[in-house]
């Protein structure tokens, strides 16, 4: 009888370790702006390792930290187009941000916590471009 119930509680703790980066992973919903699909989030191991299994599905990730080390949300994000029209508006519920660009030329504006930054990024179809800003 023993024997049993300590099979059923490894079994339910097993289960349990098992499904935590699912369930991270179900909670963070791939969302849409203007035709651009993004998920942002990270905050927590099980956030970060979820966000890992969905990266191949994004062609930008941004990182949004302070030197020290800390990770950052509630960052704005805007990105343009070569020709100036901006393409995408999101503010980061973590410190990641995943998008999928069309490939091109684009410039990124990031701003939060009274600094502004500002890159250029060669976004292609099938490479994940990689950004990372980091805050004083």
């Amino acid at each position: 009888m023993i024997q049993i119930t300590v099979c059923r509680v490894v079994v339910l703790l097993l289960g349990a370790v098992l499904t935590m980066p699912l369930a991270a992973q179900e909670s963070l919903q791939i969302r849409d702006y203007q035709g651009i699909a993004y998920v942002s989030g990270g905050v927590g191991l099980d956030e970060r390792e979820a966000l890992a299994t969905m990266s191949g599905q994004f062609n930008l990730k941004l990182t949004f930290a302070m030197s020290t080390g800390n990770y950052l949300s509630d960052v704005q994000v805007r990105i343009m187009d070569r020709s100036g029209s901006q393409v995408f508006e999101a503010t980061a519920d973590g410190p990641l941000l995943y998008a999928r660009l069309p490939p091109g030329s684009y410039t990124v504006q990031v701003s939060g916590f009274e600094q502004d930054f500002q890159r250029k990024a060669q976004i292609q179809a099938n490479r994940q471009t990689q950004l990372a800003f980091y805050w004083r």
